[in-house]
């Protein structure tokens, strides 16, 4: 009965489409029996259709009134008609497709399959009657025989139009995936201007590849076409555009600056992956990238961000590594400094000063000198407001890294002020926030959180929310705050690297208030301190104990989460993280971790993203 009804609405679909074409107005009866039509009240519509089609025997008309009569297996009347208006038009197929529909509707299979073999046998050398023959086919559900017809096609028109993209469509609905590669391949051969079209129909089919089982197969065919045509570049576009979907950045990056050098592009494209890389957390790859954009020479047009880039993207791939490396520090301090020398300190290179700031107050301990750097940058002439606002942040920071709470909150106001509607500006506040918190200013910051929950950001908006409610559910039954303040000395030395400090202050909470309900934030501050500590056991320890004890309380969607993290990127066992993320999925379908973790359980499960 499905098949019947689908039958009817690709019918249907198609006798509309075929009005619209032919210009043909309905009138009120024609109206009238096609909603019969739709409503499956065939009798009501055959009486209507059958005059239509005797004062106007138009294709609209014909179509209705044939497929009435199927329906209401009126076979021998449908023959006449269908016999009828194939004498009407002799060179068209489609009546020919009919007449075999019609017999195999009434039961003999033989006969209707002989008509339709015989329509393949005598199909014309017309471009225009293939396809409709293959048309004809396809209305009825009968794709193996339009793909024959169009196969015939090819033969018949010598490959002058191969009917690639035809063909290629359906085998993919077909699910002959080799095929419909080997179809839309041989197009590109052809016609380039058809890329865009295959990648969204290739990215389409890859949208279902549990298994990767198509993804293989289209790497390989690429890469069979390249070494066939190494002439033809589409092939070389398609297999970078293959390589960013799967997020391999490697072999993009490969593709980008072959591609860069035998057309003698500016590096446009080796750019793009580079930023790719670094929006994917692979940082080795855009150093590559920016390394080579370099090598094009000062006169090229990425040289200058590229010297930039590269020192951030450094900078990211050594602190990623827990413990960092000291050593490796210091050598990219001295390649910040010799950049600066290179270029010189000013607006264009202020995001290296801002940096190179950050690297030597957090990582390096040089506090003084990432002071001396940023006070320097602030004063550079023509430095516009947004780049002075960072500055400002980042001076803050480190100020408050050093002690110097007063005068942190002072440089916080001042970027807020700047930019109060803006992303910038509500991170100012934000950590204007947390500075209040840490000093134990809990009522202060909390109203200043609560402001920030509307945020147009939505990463500092969760943050905000985050810390409101810690505040708010850690409030003491007597409305002080004992337990939350001794958190708070544990978060703000934590922050100045003190981890060791602030782990006495965390183990003090939970011996001082055994039954409080921060419980599960100290375990969850325990396992943050313990990753970067590289202590990863410990810190699945903690994390687990939130998931186990904790349950149904803030911080258990998150904890599953972090448990994923270690597991995927330092414990190396992605069996365990895929349960954590596919756990945490089925257990907070609502949590702001799903969207994360649902991504990052389809790309260790081998899915395109």
């Amino acid at each position: 009965m499905t098949q019947k009804i689908y039958r009817i609405g690709l019918i249907s679909m198609f006798l509309l489409l075929t009005t619209i074409i032919c210009g043909q107005p309905t009138t009120d009866n024609q109206q009238l029996a096609i909603e019969y039509f739709r409503n499956r009240d065939f009798e009501k519509a055959l009486l209507l259709f059958e005059k239509l089609y005797g004062s106007n025997p138009s294709q609209v008309n014909y179509h209705y009134f044939f497929n009435c009569l199927i329906e209401l297996k009126d076979y021998k009347k449908a023959e006449r008609v269908v016999k009828q208006q194939a004498k009407a038009d002799p060179n068209s197929k489609r009546y020919q497709v009919d007449l075999g529909f019609l017999y195999i509707s009434s039961g003999d299979l033989v006969k209707g399959k002989k008509e339709y073999e015989d329509v393949i046998r005598n199909l014309p050398a017309d471009r225009n009657l293939i396809t409709e023959a293959a048309s004809a086919f396809l209305v009825k559900r009968e794709d193996d025989y339009a793909i024959r017809v169009y196969e015939r096609g090819k033969v018949l028109l010598a490959n002058s139009y191969p009917f690639h993209m035809e063909l290629g469509d359906l085998y993919e609905r077909n699910g002959i995936f080799e095929a419909t590669l080997r179809e839309y391949l041989s197009l590109l051969e052809v016609d380039v201007s058809n890329l865009n079209i295959i990648q969204a129909r290739l990215q389409y089919s890859l949208m279902n590849d549990t298994g990767g089982k198509k993804a293989d197969m289209l790497r390989t065919a690429i890469l069979r076409r390249i070494r066939q045509s190494p002439d033809l570049l589409v092939f070389s576009e398609l297999m970078l555009w293959f390589s960013v979907q799967k997020q391999d950045f490697e072999l993009a990056l490969i593709q980008a600056m072959a591609l860069d050098r035998r057309l003698g592009e500016n590096g446009n494209r080796v750019h793009g992956i580079a930023q790719l890389s670094m929006a994917n957390q692979q940082y080795e790859t855009a150093i590559k990238a920016h390394k080579y954009l370099i090598e094009k020479g000062e006169g090229s047009f990425y040289y200058l961000i590229s010297r930039v880039d590269i020192l951030n993207a450094e900078y990211l791939l050594l602190t990623s590594r827990i413990p960092a490396d000291m050593v490796e520090l210091k050598a990219l301090e001295t390649k910040y400094k010799e950049a600066l020398n290179d270029l010189g300190r000013s607006r264009l290179t202020i995001q290296l000063m801002r940096n190179l700031a950050h690297l030597q107050a957090f990582m390096l301990y040089e506090t003084e000198n990432a002071i001396a750097i940023l006070n320097a940058a602030l004063i550079l002439p023509g430095i516009s407001q947004r780049d002075q606002a960072e500055c400002k942040l980042e001076l803050a920071d480190i100020l408050l890294y050093s002690g110097d709470v007063w005068e942190s909150t002072l440089l916080y106001s001042q970027a807020e002020k700047t930019f109060p509607n803006e992303p910038i500006g509500h991170e100012a506040k934000f950590r204007n926030a947390r500075l209040s918190f840490f000093i134990e200013e809990f009522e202060w910051a909390r109203a200043q959180l609560d402001v920030l929950k509307a945020a147009t950001s939505k990463l500092i908006a969760n943050d905000a929310m985050a810390l409101s409610l810690l505040i708010k559910d850690n409030m003491d039954q007597d409305s002080t705050y004992t337990a939350l303040s001794y958190y708070a000395r544990a978060e703000l030395n934590s922050f100045r690297n003190r981890d060791d400090l602030a782990m006495n202050t965390l183990d003090s909470i939970l011996a001082l208030f055994p039954y409080h309900s921060i419980h599960d934030d100290v375990l969850m501050k325990k396992a943050e301190i313990c990753v970067r500590k590289a202590k990863y056991n410990d810190a699945v320890v903690f994390l687990q104990k939130i998931v186990d004890d904790f349950a149904y309380d803030l911080l258990a969607d998150k904890a599953m989460f972090r448990l994923g993290e270690v597991y995927q990127h330092y414990l190396n066992d992605h069996e365990k993280a895929m349960s954590y993320f596919k756990e945490l999925l089925l257990q907070h379908p609502g949590s702001l971790y799903a969207a994360p973790a649902r991504e990052r359980f389809r790309q260790m499960r081998g899915d395109p993203i």
